[in-house]
């Protein structure tokens, strides 16, 4: 009992000789520990420290010379998906600007239906992939951004084109689905072999509702603007297609 209450004595004192606002205090003593609890009612006097106030001193040059590209490069890592994804979404709107302006669909003879537009959409599409694979794991992040975008561009489309019904919408791009790779792998077994091949893809696909009446002219004449585009594709530094997005195809 004794030893208790000197022990409260002296943490009373303690409190007191720091803190002029302390107004209770109350000792909760067991066989293990003490507990105390305490409620101050006045706050500190303003000239009162416990830490130092001194400012702190200015950065030199060498510092910010040091720091800078430090926390660039930490925050370029973090965020480099965010930057990645922003980018396909810039090339993903080109591709879309390049198919439209690019005549294919008048030249082919293709009407003026969703399925030209999905047509000629994904050739460039596969041209912007091509390019985007080069640049390794980023590209490839890069790739499945553009095909992630692209779906939700068709099924944005089906949906405007006035169906609404989940399963015919499911059912629709689950067929555009198949036929989507099978262009990829058709017009990549192409642009890596010589001009007949790529021919005869392009001769099935764009020209397959008249493949009888197409000309050797009209099928030559998509094979160079492929074989144009991804040359000029090719030109297109890393950093664009990564980190700013690929603008134009300049052909």
């Amino acid at each position: 009992v004794v030893v208790v209450f000197v022990v409260m004595a002296a943490v009373v004192a303690g409190r007191f000789a720091l803190m002029s606002g302390v107004r209770r205090s109350v000792v909760m003593a067991s066989s293990a520990h003490v507990r105390l609890y305490t409620r101050v009612s006045q706050p500190v006097a303003p000239d009162v420290r416990l830490l130092s106030t001194a400012p702190p001193s200015e950065p030199t040059k060498q510092d910010a010379a040091t720091t800078s590209p430090l926390l660039h490069k930490l925050g370029r890592w973090i965020f480099r998906k965010h930057f990645m994804a922003q980018s396909a979404q810039i090339t993903y709107n080109t591709c879309t600007e390049e198919a439209a302006k690019s005549g294919l669909i008048q030249h082919c003879g293709l009407p003026d239906t969703f399925q030209s537009w999905f047509l000629v959409t994904q050739l460039h599409l596969w041209m912007a992939m091509v390019r985007s694979k080069r640049e390794g794991r980023d590209g490839h992040y890069i790739c499945q951004q553009l095909v992630t975008l692209f779906w939700y561009d068709v099924e944005n489309r089906i949906k405007l084109s006035g169906v609404q019904s989940r399963a015919i919408i499911q059912g629709s791009t689950k067929e555009l689905s198949s036929m989507f790779y099978g262009l990829l792998f058709a017009y990549d077994e192409g642009i890596v072999s010589d001009d007949q091949v790529l021919a005869a893809a392009v001769w099935r696909n764009l020209f397959s509702h008249r493949r009888e009446e197409a000309t050797i002219q009209e099928i030559a004449y998509v094979v160079e603007y492929i074989r144009k585009q991804i040359k000029q594709l090719d030109s297109v530094p890393a950093s664009a297609v990564l980190e700013g997005g690929i603008k134009s195809f300049g052909a």
